[in-house]
């Protein structure tokens, strides 16, 4: 096996422009996801997925200053930037995530790819840990690649959103999604960044651990339970979540 993760990440977000390179902390955005992903003890590389556009030379910019790979390719067809990128850096399996997710747990994705090794699967996710701390989902090269095969780019909803079509389709692909700790999932915690409001509470957070970048879910848990009503800056921000196709319910 060769565990990498793959950060999708671009600057042409449609709630929030840019938000992977605004200020966070003492950095920005994609710093954050890049430096809590090499904590990682069983990840064997990290690498970041962005588009050919002209607005992303900053991200392949920023990431090369931080001693990381870069793959470049369709902006709208993700899932084909996947295959290639795992391609490209022979990934297998491949762990995503995604660049709005800068209080990423290394842990989980190190319980993660344990689940995984465990019992290897074409998709395996962790479910119920605080939105954008446990943001990490492994998947086996060959099923993206079959993923890839069975569509097309005019399929927008599998081509955009990596796992849906794996996801979708448990009667082909075999599905594993565990259930994260109790503790952990009555916490409705809101920790990705999709709109300024996100971008708001995680600065708060970020800028009370400085200098460190890294800090565990428990340790923003504590946090936010001592400063109660923090979690209200956000709490009106609507998640999109992806609704399947064929209704399946695991």
């Amino acid at each position: 096996m060769n565990i990498i993760a793959i950060i999708q990440a671009r600057t042409g977000s449609e709630r929030l422009k840019g938000k992977v390179l605004k200020k966070l902390g003492n950095h920005n955005l994609l710093y954050y996801v890049i430096t809590r992903c090499k904590k990682s003890n069983l990840l064997q590389d990290v690498i970041v997925a962005t588009s050919s556009k002209k607005e992303d030379d900053a991200i392949e910019d920023f990431a090369l200053s931080m001693g990381v790979n870069v793959f470049r390719g369709s902006e709208k067809d993700v899932l084909q930037r996947y295959v290639d990128a795992a391609k490209q850096y022979h990934a297998d399996p491949i762990v995503r995530i995604t660049a709005d997710c800068p209080l990423i747990d290394p842990k989980i994705i190190d319980d993660l790819i344990n689940l995984y090794i465990k019992d290897p699967s074409d998709y395996t996710f962790i479910e119920g840990y605080p939105i954008g701390s446990g943001c990490a989902e492994i998947m086996s090269y060959s099923s993206l690649v079959h993923a890839l095969t069975d569509t097309t780019p005019n399929d927008t909803y599998y081509r955009e959103h990596v796992m849906t079509y794996l996801t979708d389709h448990p009667e082909i692909f075999k599905v594993n999604i565990d259930k994260a700790p109790e503790i952990y999932s009555k916490k409705k915690y809101r920790l990705c960044v999709d709109e300024q409001a996100d971008l708001e509470l995680v600065r708060i957070i970020c800028d009370h651990f400085l200098p460190d970048a890294y800090f565990s879910l428990s340790d923003i848990v504590s946090f936010l339970e001592a400063h109660s009503g923090l979690e209200n800056i956000n709490k009106h921000v609507k998640q999109k979540y992806y609704e399947p196709v064929n209704k399946v319910k695991y």
